[in-house]
């Protein structure tokens, strides 16, 4: 394109040439800035000349300004992606610590109920085929004693006190 020679072009075009979107362009012809003008199939013409034509600078700025924004942008994607990443690892590493804790109670709790059952379990249980000498008659019941004096006078008369449960012995009964 010469500087002294107009020339007549569609509005793509001059959009191209002048480095600008087409709404721009149509813009610029309702106010006047560049001359036009409609053909018979309803086609528009933009003609450009070099001297006249109103070259868009904030174009080549913008590219520059956008390059600019998208390389923050592309920053803060990566720095943000980062974190996310810290974050999940965080969270696995405390999902696994939940995981050995809770693995560990389970393992304790179940120790424990043995333990309780080994103490709760009488050492002569009691049972209807029991042996006659085993099992006191009606009328000779046996009480466990409830105090050492109890237990004293049990053990002078000849018969062994039961053991007595580790919870009877807490609560008293």
């Amino acid at each position: 394109m010469d500087d002294a020679q107009t020339v007549r072009v569609s509005m793509e075009e001059a959009a191209r040439l002048l480095r600008i979107e087409k709404g721009s362009v149509k813009k610029r012809i309702q106010r006047g800035k560049l001359r036009s003008e409609k053909d018979t199939q309803g086609r528009i013409w933009v003609y450009l000349d070099g001297s006249e034509t109103v070259h868009d600078e904030s174009g080549d700025k913008s590219e520059t300004v956008w390059d600019g924004q998208l390389e923050d942008l592309r920053e803060q994607v990566r720095y943000l992606r980062e974190q996310l990443d810290r974050e999940r690892e965080a969270r696995t590493e405390e999902r696994r610590r939940q995981d050995t804790i809770i693995a560990q109670l389970s393992a304790a709790t179940a120790e424990q109920a043995r333990t309780i059952q080994q103490l709760e379990a009488p050492e002569q249980p009691w049972s209807t085929q029991a042996s006659a000498e085993d099992s006191p008659s009606a009328g000779e019941m046996r009480v466990e004693p409830t105090t050492p004096s109890e237990a004293s006078e049990a053990a002078q008369e000849g018969s062994e006190p039961r053991p007595r449960s580790w919870w009877r012995e807490f609560f008293g009964l």
